[in-house]
């Protein structure tokens, strides 16, 4: 199967991390509910868990953990995420389309909602290390997703126009 033609006009294409190119739902489900339990709350529901999927990490603590400084929570989460790498599943076809757009000669990027040391383990781990030319976490900028900042910075990084890139 050929690749559309439009993609050909683009320069670049950006990839969520979490959910996208690697599974880390159950990583984060039990990480979560372990954090929960050490900062003295209750664990939530794989119910309530769906429901805030995907958020950052201060939208988490505002609202499930509210007495709790940000940066004990991010550290925590840095310490212990590596003890749940066992539950994270790879895309079978990551590998696959990446080198298929990395022969094409499109740039590669990763945009993600998770911290800088989180995501460097998850990409090491997953095997993905070399296939990207720029990985924007949400320590890189103020506002996370689904604020556009980590598309524009990624943007600027790979040095294209928003309207040159794919997400």
């Amino acid at each position: 199967m050929k690749p559309h033609k439009k993609i050909y006009q683009k320069k670049a294409i950006l990839f969520d991390l979490d959910g996208v190119l690697v599974d880390t739902y159950k990583v984060w489900f039990r990480l979560f509910n372990r954090t929960l339990r050490h900062f003295g709350y209750k664990t939530i529901t794989l119910k309530v868990f769906a429901q805030n999927w995907g958020q950052s990490t201060e939208e988490d603590v505002r609202i499930f953990m509210p007495e709790v400084k940000l940066k004990d929570v991010k550290r925590y989460f840095s310490i212990n995420f590596p003890k749940f790498t066992k539950y994270m599943k790879v895309n079978l076809e990551a590998k696959i389309v990446l080198t298929k757009l990395k022969e094409m000669g499109l740039k590669i990027g990763c945009i993600t909602n998770s911290h800088k040391d989180i995501t460097k383990l998850e990409i090491k781990k997953a095997g993905l290390k070399n296939f990207f030319d720029v990985v924007v976490t949400a320590d890189d900028v103020k506002r996370p997703k689904p604020e556009p900042d980590m598309l524009l910075k990624a943007c600027k990084r790979l040095r294209v126009k928003v309207n040159e890139v794919v997400f």
